[in-house]
Protein backbone atom coordinates (compact mmCIF):
# COMPACT_ATOMS: atom_id res chain seq x y z
CA UNK A 1 0.00 0.00 0.00
CA UNK A 2 1.41 3.50 -0.93
CA UNK A 3 0.02 6.61 0.81
CA UNK A 4 0.03 10.11 0.03
CA UNK A 5 -1.39 12.92 2.53
CA UNK A 6 -1.90 16.03 2.31
CA UNK A 7 -2.59 19.00 5.27
CA UNK A 8 -2.93 22.45 3.48
CA UNK A 9 0.22 22.98 1.88
CA UNK A 10 2.20 20.43 3.24
CA UNK A 11 2.52 16.68 2.15
CA UNK A 12 3.99 13.29 3.07
CA UNK A 13 4.43 9.90 0.89
CA UNK A 14 5.05 5.98 2.29
CA UNK A 15 5.26 3.60 -0.42
CA UNK A 16 5.55 0.62 1.75
CA UNK A 17 7.80 -2.15 0.22
CA UNK A 18 7.30 -0.78 -2.96
CA UNK A 19 10.93 -1.55 -5.60
CA UNK A 20 12.16 -0.41 -8.75
CA UNK A 21 14.06 -4.03 -9.91
CA UNK A 22 13.77 -4.60 -13.33
CA UNK A 23 16.32 -7.26 -13.56
CA UNK A 24 18.51 -4.85 -15.34
CA UNK A 25 15.12 -3.78 -17.80
CA UNK A 26 14.40 -7.58 -18.55
CA UNK A 27 11.21 -7.40 -17.01
CA UNK A 28 10.43 -3.46 -16.93
CA UNK A 29 6.47 -4.64 -15.48
CA UNK A 30 8.27 -5.26 -12.41
CA UNK A 31 8.62 -1.72 -11.67
CA UNK A 32 5.89 -0.70 -9.80
CA UNK A 33 7.60 2.38 -8.02
CA UNK A 34 8.25 4.82 -10.73
CA UNK A 35 4.52 4.51 -11.72
CA UNK A 36 3.08 5.26 -8.00
CA UNK A 37 5.69 7.74 -7.60
CA UNK A 38 4.59 9.83 -10.74
CA UNK A 39 1.18 9.27 -9.70
CA UNK A 40 1.92 10.95 -5.85
CA UNK A 41 4.14 13.99 -7.63
CA UNK A 42 5.86 15.88 -5.65
CA UNK A 43 5.89 16.06 -1.88
CA UNK A 44 7.39 17.74 1.02
CA UNK A 45 8.24 14.22 2.79
CA UNK A 46 9.23 10.84 1.53
CA UNK A 47 9.64 7.36 3.67
CA UNK A 48 11.83 5.23 1.28
CA UNK A 49 10.38 2.58 -0.51
CA UNK A 50 11.71 -0.88 1.10
CA UNK A 51 13.88 0.46 3.43
CA UNK A 52 16.28 2.40 1.03
CA UNK A 53 17.19 -1.56 -0.44
CA UNK A 54 19.33 -2.15 -3.84
CA UNK A 55 15.96 -2.98 -5.02
CA UNK A 56 14.09 0.59 -4.56
CA UNK A 57 14.55 4.41 -4.19
CA UNK A 58 15.16 4.41 -8.18
CA UNK A 59 16.14 8.03 -9.64
CA UNK A 60 12.95 8.17 -11.28
CA UNK A 61 11.31 7.83 -7.90
CA UNK A 62 13.31 10.41 -6.29
CA UNK A 63 12.91 12.86 -9.08
CA UNK A 64 9.06 12.75 -9.05
CA UNK A 65 9.09 12.99 -5.52
CA UNK A 66 11.69 15.95 -5.25
CA UNK A 67 11.06 15.49 -1.63
CA UNK A 68 13.40 17.79 1.21
CA UNK A 69 13.35 15.19 3.45
CA UNK A 70 13.34 11.51 3.19
CA UNK A 71 12.93 9.42 6.41
CA UNK A 72 14.86 5.62 5.87
CA UNK A 73 13.28 2.88 8.06
CA UNK A 74 16.86 0.94 7.93
CA UNK A 75 17.60 -1.60 9.93
CA UNK A 76 19.58 -4.53 8.03
CA UNK A 77 23.03 -3.86 6.67
CA UNK A 78 21.90 -3.34 3.31
CA UNK A 79 19.55 -0.73 4.75
CA UNK A 80 19.74 1.97 2.38
CA UNK A 81 22.09 1.35 -0.85
CA UNK A 82 24.15 3.25 -1.81
CA UNK A 83 23.26 4.66 -4.58
CA UNK A 84 19.85 4.63 -3.01
CA UNK A 85 21.71 7.23 -0.40
CA UNK A 86 23.52 9.11 -3.10
CA UNK A 87 19.96 10.00 -4.34
CA UNK A 88 18.17 10.75 -1.78
CA UNK A 89 20.88 13.07 -0.30
CA UNK A 90 20.80 15.37 -3.87
CA UNK A 91 24.17 14.11 -5.49
CA UNK A 92 22.80 13.46 -8.22
CA UNK A 93 22.57 15.90 -11.63
CA UNK A 94 18.88 17.07 -10.85
CA UNK A 95 19.05 17.97 -7.35
CA UNK A 96 21.80 20.71 -8.46
CA UNK A 97 19.22 23.20 -7.83
CA UNK A 98 18.57 22.10 -4.15
CA UNK A 99 20.69 23.16 -0.93
CA UNK A 100 20.51 19.62 0.19
CA UNK A 101 18.19 16.93 1.21
CA UNK A 102 17.80 16.20 4.84
CA UNK A 103 17.98 12.26 5.07
CA UNK A 104 17.26 10.79 8.70
CA UNK A 105 17.64 6.67 9.14
CA UNK A 106 16.00 4.68 12.04
CA UNK A 107 18.66 2.75 12.64
CA UNK A 108 21.66 2.54 10.87
CA UNK A 109 24.38 -0.02 11.24
CA UNK A 110 27.92 0.07 11.86
CA UNK A 111 28.57 -1.79 8.66
CA UNK A 112 26.08 0.25 6.62
CA UNK A 113 27.94 3.34 7.62
CA UNK A 114 30.78 1.52 6.27
CA UNK A 115 29.37 1.11 3.42
CA UNK A 116 28.23 4.06 2.73
CA UNK A 117 30.73 6.24 4.21
CA UNK A 118 30.64 9.05 1.26
CA UNK A 119 27.46 9.92 2.15
CA UNK A 120 26.31 8.91 5.85
CA UNK A 121 28.26 11.55 7.51
CA UNK A 122 25.54 13.50 5.81
CA UNK A 123 22.32 12.32 7.74
CA UNK A 124 20.79 14.46 10.02
CA UNK A 125 20.10 11.41 12.30
CA UNK A 126 21.59 8.09 12.06
CA UNK A 127 19.61 6.62 14.52
CA UNK A 128 16.06 6.81 16.60
CA UNK A 129 12.58 7.66 16.05
CA UNK A 130 11.23 10.20 13.67
CA UNK A 131 8.28 12.24 14.14
CA UNK A 132 7.55 15.50 11.77
CA UNK A 133 4.99 17.88 13.06
CA UNK A 134 3.29 20.67 11.30
CA UNK A 135 3.08 23.85 12.75
CA UNK A 136 -0.65 25.62 12.85
CA UNK A 137 -1.18 27.73 9.79
CA UNK A 138 0.17 24.61 7.82
CA UNK A 139 3.09 26.62 6.20
CA UNK A 140 5.69 25.21 8.28
CA UNK A 141 6.85 21.41 9.63
CA UNK A 142 10.10 20.46 11.62
CA UNK A 143 11.57 17.09 11.92
CA UNK A 144 12.27 15.50 15.29
CA UNK A 145 14.73 12.62 16.26
CA UNK A 146 14.15 10.88 19.12
CA UNK A 147 15.76 8.32 21.11
CA UNK A 148 14.47 5.00 20.47
CA UNK A 149 16.62 3.10 23.27
CA UNK A 150 14.75 4.14 25.96
CA UNK A 151 10.30 4.50 26.59
CA UNK A 152 10.98 7.70 27.35
CA UNK A 153 12.38 8.68 23.78
CA UNK A 154 14.13 12.25 24.78
CA UNK A 155 14.11 14.83 21.71
CA UNK A 156 17.87 14.31 20.53
CA UNK A 157 17.75 16.87 17.24
CA UNK A 158 15.56 19.32 16.16
CA UNK A 159 15.45 20.22 12.00
CA UNK A 160 13.59 22.95 10.34
CA UNK A 161 11.40 24.54 10.61
CA UNK A 162 10.78 23.66 6.93
CA UNK A 163 8.77 26.34 5.09
CA UNK A 164 6.19 24.36 2.55
CA UNK A 165 7.10 25.11 -0.92
CA UNK A 166 5.15 27.02 -2.81
CA UNK A 167 4.22 25.04 -5.71
CA UNK A 168 3.15 22.49 -3.29
CA UNK A 169 0.63 24.97 -1.87
CA UNK A 170 -2.99 23.65 -2.53
CA UNK A 171 -2.59 20.61 -4.32
CA UNK A 172 -5.18 17.66 -1.71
Amino acid sequence: VATRFDYGSFSYFNGGDLDCDTFDGRMPELDTETPVARACGHVEVAVADHHGYFDSCGPDFVKALDARAYIIPSWDIGHPGTAQMQRMEGAWDFNDSKAGLDVFTLELLPQNALINRRFSGQLKSPQGHVVVRVAPGVQTYSIYSLDSSTEIGNITGVFGPYTCRSELAGIT
